[in-house]
């Protein structure tokens, strides 16, 4: 399969809403076609992931050439674990950091460690790292291609967000990040320039759950929370608590 290098795929996959967009153009790439299809915030990730199929077979029908296209996949973080890990693993060849991380966030979720897919970034004897299950990484490659597209990508919409608004939001003491979806919130806290602490709340679409939860990341943390800027994006229902940032992100 020849790359397509003037198209791109980007799909974001969540319990409440399957998107797919697909963007044509060499130097300045543009929105040719987008598909959603909205759930009800039930759906677990193998259902998700069927929903993808089908949004891409619906593009394809509306004309889009998909073939050959590199995919950037965003994924909800309530199918996601973040974890900041404590681990002096400076001298350790790669295999064996990466096996140490694996375990550790495997230890936390209940399951063997082949049974994730793993992210780490070192931040001295700490590691920020996030997993997805196996399973749905194979299932993604899968339905990709089914459809003859690239998979470039599948990241954690807490990832995906702050990348974005990275300029934006670091610099100072600390900032904390909260997504926000039907599913839950999750949060991210960075200091210093490293993530600190990440947590998932099922129950925090309000204004009063969103602060409760943060000061007890903030507490979990030892952070004064004084010197943190709080920012919030995704699906935000309900008027933010004062001193909080609201974030635009598609």
């Amino acid at each position: 399969m020849l790359p397509r290098w003037n198209s791109r795929v980007r799909a974001y996959v969540g319990a409440d809403v399957v998107r797919a967009d697909w963007y044509r153009g060499w130097f300045k790439r543009v929105l040719a076609q987008s598909v959603e299809l909205p759930g009800d915030g039930s759906a677990d990730l193998d259902d998700a992931i069927e929903r993808l199929d089908a949004a891409f077979a619906r593009l394809a029908e509306r004309g889009a050439r998909l073939a050959g296209s590199a995919c950037e996949i965003v994924l909800a973080d309530a199918w996601l674990l973040y974890d900041v890990i404590d681990a002096d693993l400076r001298d350790a060849p790669a295999r064996i950091a990466d096996e140490t991380i694996r375990a550790a966030l495997a230890d936390i979720a209940g399951v063997a460690p082949a049974a994730l897919d793993v992210r780490w970034q070192p931040q001295g004897t700490r590691y920020g790292a996030c997993a997805l299950p196996s399973s749905a990484v194979r299932s993604l490659v899968q339905v990709c291609a089914k459809h003859r597209i690239r998979l470039r990508s599948a990241t954690g919409e807490l990832v995906e967000v702050f990348n974005a608004q990275r300029a934006r939001i670091a610099g100072g003491a600390g900032w904390l990040l909260a997504v926000v979806r039907p599913t839950g919130v999750q949060f991210g806290l960075w200091r210093d320039g490293a993530m600190a602490a990440a947590s998932f709340e099922p129950a925090a679409n309000n204004a009063a759950a969103l602060e409760r939860c943060t000061r007890a990341l903030l507490r979990r943390a030892g952070v004064d929370g004084d010197s943190i800027r709080c920012y919030a994006a995704g699906a935000i229902g309900f008027d933010l608590p004062a001193g909080w940032t609201p974030l635009s992100v598609r």
